[in-house]
């Protein structure tokens, strides 16, 4: 069948074919060969053109954590087939189906990795939309492998095949962006960043976020809190709110690997723990709170030999152990003298913290489940950004901040370092106030909307029970099953669904899009604010001559109207559905 590879056993089956390990003969190099049945491919073309799709998305990537293909055609009996790089190891789900979930600094690594593949893949034009912890790999050498691009799609519409039209939804359910499932709304990468965000939740805590889910600091107090904020973003519902980019989602990652955790009453830990460092022989060490673990100390020196020594006293006198209490004193206060003075060049050497190598997961895993590593690059600067206090009616200062970057990383201009801080913190605060006064109302709403409309179901299910229309029942009771279990209403409903249901959505579609309709028209006044501020940070620096700076500001306050816009073309020119503004409210 296939002359030129030997097939020695199989290693999976799904939708789009079954995959084989083998041996590449003429490189003598494992290999995995992916068949497409003929069945298949003689009763739907459709999928054998996504299996082509797929072999040539694959292909044309040269990526480190995305699975590379070698070769494409046709066996000799007709079947389709690729043979793509063979991963020896398992996979994300399987890592957490044995383990409940992954421990954070995993989970962190993983991720990375997982943000680096796709931001080669949609800067190729390709999105995904099937990320999940099955199409995640992770080789006996710990690294990431990105596979499945079964379902990818172009994003330039004339490179693309049509295999899959505008709001078709693909891909597994709980993974799925909002925006898929809306018809008529152009898939872009911002889905597989949702993906990715339901994938980091699931890594965490070992669950998938359904519902009102509990950010992963609330089920887990080991977690870090700073985790809570990039789930939260990488699963905004609205995508305009969503990390833009996976780059974006990346430097938020970068920020709790570098910047250690800091906890009241505790002391400040990374999520990546640094190895302690054996001073090199021969070197003194001086106690440090960078070197908290040093315990091989100078040795203390003798007491000064100008000290006149006692004439011994009688065995009886308890003088003796007054005379070593006072030489114990002076000796031990010529050491702490000593210390004060430690020469520069010691000094120096001994404090300098060690190199901060690229982080190796803690644990034992297995021989096939080594955590990958995260070879992550750092950000221009990395700042631990504290949320906004204030509950006033303006926008807060920038708070200071603490920055720490790791030595082995060159620090960037203070200009570039200062403000790419202020601006982190500013789009801090304003998140935090939308998540508030905005976002907190919204969730709300839609809870008590999801549970009135299960209770509906109840209702019309009782109903037409009585009634004896057990089509309507089945119906009904399918349904209540289903949104009990996604908690989310599609947009469009399948052929041939009953009226009965058809009604009942309809009827939730209208609420939650006058929620929705109300959720951005709350917006808009903390878009105002925070528009108004970049606007007078602009003035401020150039006045002050500084216009490279002011230029940043400038592109901040640009990409923000151009999200209020995106906002305000929702809200309908009826003002009936604007929310009444409470005088106690706040903003930004």
């Amino acid at each position: 069948m296939l002359p030129q590879y030997e097939v020695e056993m199989l290693i999976g089956r799904g939708g789009m074919g079954a995959v084989y390990r083998g041996v590449q003969l003429s490189l003598e190099r494992k290999v995995a060969i992916k068949l497409l049945p003929p069945a298949i491919e003689q009763q739907d073309t459709a999928f054998a053109e996504r299996f082509k799709n797929e072999a040539k998305l694959m292909g044309r990537m040269n990526h480190p954590a995305i699975v590379s293909v070698y070769d494409f055609g046709r066996t000799t009996d007709g079947q389709l087939y690729f043979v793509m790089e063979y991963v020896d190891g398992t996979d994300v789900q399987r890592m957490i189906a044995r383990e409940g979930k992954l421990p954070p600094e995993h989970a962190l690594a993983v991720t990375a990795h997982l943000c680096d593949a796709l931001g080669y893949a949609h800067k190729q034009g390709i999105v995904h939309r099937d990320i999940k912890p099955s199409n995640v790999l992770i080789d006996s050498d710990g690294r990431v492998k990105v596979a499945d691009f079964g379902l990818a799609k172009l994003t330039d519409k004339k490179l693309n095949t049509g295999l899959t039209q505008t709001g078709m939804a693909m891909g597994t359910p709980d993974y799925v962006a909002p925006e898929t499932l809306t018809l008529g709304v152009e898939v872009d990468g911002r889905a597989d960043i949702y993906a990715v965000g339901v994938m980091l939740y699931q890594m965490l805590t070992g669950d998938i976020p359904r519902g009102m889910f509990k950010m992963p600091s609330k089920k887990f107090q080991s977690i870090d809190p700073r985790f809570d904020a990039i789930v939260r973003r990488a699963l905004e519902h609205d995508r305009e709110e969503r990390y833009q980019s996976s780059h974006e989602l990346r430097i938020d990652l970068d920020v709790i690997l570098t910047t250690p955790r800091a906890a009241p009453g505790q002391e400040a830990s990374a999520v990546m723990p640094k190895q302690a460092t054996p001073p090199p022989p021969g070197r003194t060490v001086v106690p440090s709170s960078r070197n908290p673990g040093s315990t091989q100390q100078r040795r203390p020196a003798p007491p000064p030999e100008d000290l006149p020594l006692p004439t011994p006293p009688p065995p009886s006198s308890t003088l003796p152990y007054v005379i070593a209490a006072v030489l114990m004193l002076a000796g031990g206060g010529w050491f702490i003298f000593q210390n004060k003075h430690v020469p520069s060049e010691q000094v120096t050497e001994a404090t300098t913290p060690a190199t901060i190598t690229p982080p190796t997961p803690t644990g034992t895993p297995t021989k096939t489940e080594k955590l990958p590593p995260p070879s992550m690059t750092p950000p221009a600067t990395t700042t631990a950004i504290k949320p906004p206090t204030s509950t006033g009616t303006s926008m807060p200062t920038a708070p200071k901040t603490t920055t720490s970057v790791p030595p082995t990383t060159p620090k960037p201009s203070g200009s570039d370092s200062a403000m790419f801080n202020r601006l982190s913190q500013l789009e801090s605060q304003f998140q935090t106030a939308f998540e508030r006064e905005v976002n907190t109302a919204y969730a709300d709403q839609i809870a008590t909307l999801g549970t009135g409309y299960a209770a509906a179901l109840d209702r019309t299910m009782q109903e037409a029970s009585k009634a004896g229309r057990l089509d309507e029942t089945i119906a009904l009771r399918e349904e209540k099953q289903r949104f009990t279990t996604h908690k989310f209403m599609p947009s469009i409903d399948p052929s041939g669904l009953h009226s009965a249901v058809v009604k009942l959505r309809n009827t939730y579609r209208s609420a939650e899009k006058n929620y929705s309709q109300q959720k951005d028209a709350t917006s808009l006044p903390l878009y105002d604010r925070y528009i108004e501020v970049l606007s007078a940070l602009e003035k401020e620096l150039i006045s002050q001559g500084q216009s490279a700076d002011a230029a940043r500001v400038r592109t901040k306050r640009d990409d923000v109207v151009a999200r209020r816009k995106q906002r305000a073309a929702k809200v309908p020119a009826d003002a009936s559905v604007l929310p009444k503004t409470s005088p106690t409210s706040t903003s930004v």
